[in-house]
């Protein structure tokens, strides 16, 4: 495993009501929409780095945006500004140019921050439609929205039109010539390719799996994907993380 690079931890902002924490690393590093990094506190457990969406950057940092619900996050969560961080990255292929053409960005929880992070280096921000699901209106405040990209929001505590995403998604009116970008549970990812299918428009899937190392040789984030003639398994960390949805095997 590549030794991880040390950035230092320029700023945290934690929702304690929607258990969710955007962290802002001071680092320099090339990553563009898509890719993704681990990330690893100066702790002994858990050993290995975690994998982590980038939710913005600029020249000098980089900011994630994550869900606290397990022992690395909940550290992460509680770390003070200056602190270390190890990372490694950037990992994975960027997003393919989908210049011209009108986006829907359809993400459930923590699936928001690739799609920010994509959204907002789009030069065509007018052709971008977010399709946002959220727990409580509270979590909807702490993601920031992009100016010039359209929303739409499911909070499932009642606070909006539709409780859940796949709701929201089910009662979307896509044109043609849409485009589906998804992240997030898989529950809404075969949504999207449900629909997609239904209405034969181009859809794609980012995925995000558990994996140890970032580069291919843990095997952890295996995924089966269709071929002209026949089936393949590749990887998330190094094929993807995005997927034509028509093609990805969101069950294994």
């Amino acid at each position: 495993m590549r030794r991880l690079r040390q950035g230092r931890l320029l700023d945290i902002q934690v929702d304690v009501k929607s258990s969710y924490a955007k962290l802002k690393i001071g680092a320099s590093i090339d990553i563009k929409p898509g890719q993704f990094v681990m990330l690893k506190g100066n702790w002994e457990e858990p050993i290995l780095p975690r994998p982590f969406s980038i939710y913005d950057r600029d020249n000098n940092s980089f900011t994630i945006l994550m869900k606290i619900r397990g022992k690395a996050t909940r550290k992460l969560s509680k770390l003070e500004r200056g602190n270390e961080i190890g990372f490694k990255g950037p990992l994975g292929n960027p997003y393919p140019n989908f210049r011209n053409r009108r986006i829907f960005l359809i993400g459930g929880g923590s699936g928001y921050a690739p799609l920010h992070f994509f959204a907002r280096y789009f030069p065509q921000k007018e052709n971008i439609t977010f399709l946002i699901g959220v727990d409580k209106k509270g979590t909807r405040t702490f993601f920031d929205e992009i100016e010039g990209c359209k929303y739409q929001w499911a909070v499932e505590d009642g606070s909006s039109n539709h409780k859940t995403i796949v709701d929201l998604v089910k009662d979307c009116s896509f044109p043609s010539d849409a485009i589906l970008i998804g992240c997030g549970p898989k529950v809404v990812l075969q949504t999207i390719l449900k629909i997609a299918k239904e209405k034969s428009l181009e859809s794609y899937v980012s995925l995000e799996e558990m994996m140890a190392c970032g580069v291919g040789m843990c095997k952890g984030c295996a995924v089966k994907v269709r071929e002209p003639d026949h089936i393949v398994v590749k990887h998330v960390c190094k094929d993807g993380p995005l997927f034509s949805a028509k093609e990805v095997f969101l069950e294994w």
